[in-house]
C-alpha cells in the first residue's frame, strides 16, 4: 500500500524525517502548510495532517482510506487534541447524520424519490370511496400534484392511516422524516 498523504519522508531504509513548516496559508475554510525537508524539497498539505502526525509519532503517514476528523467541526482548529484519525467511510457516515436525505415512498409499486415543496394534504375521494394523500413535488424543476392511495400496495383503510403516512413524509415541526421504502 502506497500512502498518499505523507508528512514524513523516508531518507533511508527505516529512517524517516519530519519536514519543517515554512509557510501557513488559509485556503477555503482550512489551513495548509508548506513543509520543507532537509534536501530542499517542499510539499504542501493540510495543516491538520501535519499536526496529527507530528503528535502521533507511531504513524509516518495517514493510511489510505483514512481521514483526519475535527472533533469540534471547526476545520481551522488543528490542535492535536481536536483531531482524530478515522476511516473515510465512518467519517462520511458521521457527517451524513446531519444531512437532510430525501424520503423514498412507494407510488404505483415503484420506488420514487419524493422531494416535497408544499405540505401534503389528506383528502377523501368520493368516487373511489377512499382516503388518499395529495403530494406536491418538483421534478426537473416542474411542480406537479400526485395522489397516493396506497402504501406498499396496501390501500389506506381510514383517515388515520392516511394521516400517519402524511406525518411520515412531512413530519410535525421538530421531528425528522423517516424513510419508508
Amino acid at each position: 500500500m502506497v500512502p498518499t498523504k505523507r508528512v514524513y519522508r523516508e531518507v533511508s531504509k527505516g529512517k524517516y524525517e519530519l519536514g519543517e513548516v515554512i509557510e501557513t496559508k488559509l485556503s477555503g475554510n482550512r489551513f495548509f502548510v508548506k513543509v520543507q525537508y532537509s534536501d530542499g524539497t517542499v510539499k504542501r498539505m493540510p495543516r491538520s495532517h501535519y499536526s496529527w502526525l507530528k503528535f502521533n509519532p507511531s504513524f509516518y503517514f495517514i493510511p489510505d482510506g483514512y481521514v483526519i476528523h475535527h472533533l469540534d467541526f471547526d476545520p481551522t482548529n488543528d490542535d492535536p487534541s481536536n483531531l482524530a484519525l478515522i476511516t473515510k467511510y465512518a467519517h462520511d457516515a458521521y457527517h451524513m447524520k446531519h444531512k437532510v436525505v430525501e424520503v423514498k415512498i412507494m407510488i404505483d409499486d415503484l420506488s420514487h424519490e419524493y422531494s416535497p415543496y408544499l405540505e401534503p394534504l389528506v383528502r377523501f375521494d368520493k368516487k373511489a370511496n377512499q382516503f388518499y394523500v395529495r403530494i406536491m413535488e418538483k421534478k426537473h424543476g416542474i411542480g406537479r400534484r400526485r395522489a397516493v392511495y396506497t402504501l406498499n400496495g396496501k390501500r389506506f383503510a381510514n383517515e388515520e392511516e392516511a394521516q400517519a403516512f402524511k406525518d411520515t413524509i412531512w413530519p410535525p415541526e421538530g421531528q425528522k422524516a423517516k424513510s419508508i421504502a
